[in-house]
């Protein structure tokens, strides 16, 4: 996955197959997911169902939460300071996540 390109797209080499997906993969192919086969040269596609109801579309139902509450912070009805506030704390767990996982899971402390 990339974040130096305009849109979104996902390749996964595995030992086994290939997995592609994103958005100009969704146009060129017309499915969400294609699964190569290496061996046989089969695909297999994967069509993924839309949820636009606080569901779970777009980071699990958080682009839609973080659009909600920018709304809010400009009809004058929302804190902005709580946006940056639980980024910084979601970035700090999983920094210490990572941590955690290389020192063999042992527990990080959160000083914020």
């Amino acid at each position: 996955m990339t974040a130096f390109d305009c849109g979104r797209a996902l390749e996964v080499f595995g030992t086994k197959a290939c997995l592609r997906g994103g958005d100009e993969h969704k146009i060129i192919s017309g499915h969400d997911i294609s699964i190569r086969d290496h061996e046989s040269g089969e695909t297999k596609f994967v069509d993924l169902d839309e949820i636009n109801d606080d569901g779970y579309q777009g980071h699990g139902g958080g682009d839609y939460g973080l659009v909600n509450a920018m709304d809010a912070i400009f009809r004058g009805e929302g804190s902005d300071s709580s946006l940056i506030e639980n980024s910084v704390e979601g970035h700090l767990i999983g920094f210490a996540a990572e941590q955690s996982r290389l020192n063999g899971g042992t527990p990080v402390e959160l000083n914020h």
